[in-house]
């Protein structure tokens, strides 16, 4: 956690594929880890000072980007062209981070396209609503993991375009899409800690619970202990 910065010569380990760290830099040396060509895993964590982060840097086997506790970030670039084969994309308590601005400029439309299958987004009090990026990863998308979002008031109607969504898990939000039973590929729903929605989808009773009942995995209720933090 006292890292000053990352040590000298860690772009020679090529074969690296899981790397975690966290620094007191206010910017990542780019020269150190563009070469990590076989990363597969990436964590970077608790770099409190960190304004941006991978600057065009291209990971061609990257799988799984988790990125938490930044409060100087305010974006960094997120497209098919650097992160190719980007599968499952963590984002937690970077406050400050613009959403929307992670796929940099919107004319280019014929950027490549990310693959992601899981996505989860954890106490973020700045976002108010859902990216509209992520429509474009409607054709991939399975899994969409919602936590501490308290700003969030409604899930957008566009959801539904989410055509391959299998599971949904949304903690201490306001309300769910009223279109959430055209989620035709939805297998596991979870709502927690949000009094409001569990009684309205209160299983066999409550007044959206038609809209759900199909969906093989339900869990509806408080927070457990264990998500509480």
């Amino acid at each position: 956690m006292e890292l000053e910065a990352l040590p000298k010569g860690l772009r020679k380990l090529i074969s690296l594929c899981h790397l975690e760290f966290s620094i007191k830099q206010t910017l990542l040396p780019v020269n150190e880890i563009a070469n990590l060509s076989s990363l597969e895993i990436l964590t970077v964590e608790s770099s409190p000072n960190l304004e941006s982060i991978f600057g065009g840097v291209k990971f061609p086997v990257l799988k799984v980007l988790n990125v938490s506790d930044f409060q100087s970030l305010k974006f960094f670039r997120l497209d098919g062209k650097n992160f190719p084969e980007l599968e499952t994309l963590i984002v937690d308590a970077c406050h400050n981070l613009d959403l929307e601005m992670w796929k940099g400029n919107h004319h280019e439309e014929q950027m490549p396209k990310l693959k992601l299958k899981l996505l989860g987004f954890s106490s973020l009090s700045q976002l108010v609503v859902l990216p509209k990026w992520l429509q474009e990863v409607a054709n991939s998308l399975q899994h969409l993991l919602i936590s501490n979002c308290y700003n969030i008031e409604t899930l957008p109607d566009w959801l539904t375009t989410l055509t391959h969504l299998k599971t949904l898990s949304i903690k201490n939000l306001v309300s769910l899409s009223d279109n959430i039973h055209h989620l035709s590929a939805l297998e596991t729903l979870i709502i927690r800690g949000c009094p409001n929605l569990c009684e309205k989808y209160e299983p066999h009773v409550g007044q959206f619970w038609p809209e759900i009942s199909h969906i093989k995995d339900i869990s509806i209720g408080a927070l457990e202990e264990s998500e509480k933090n």
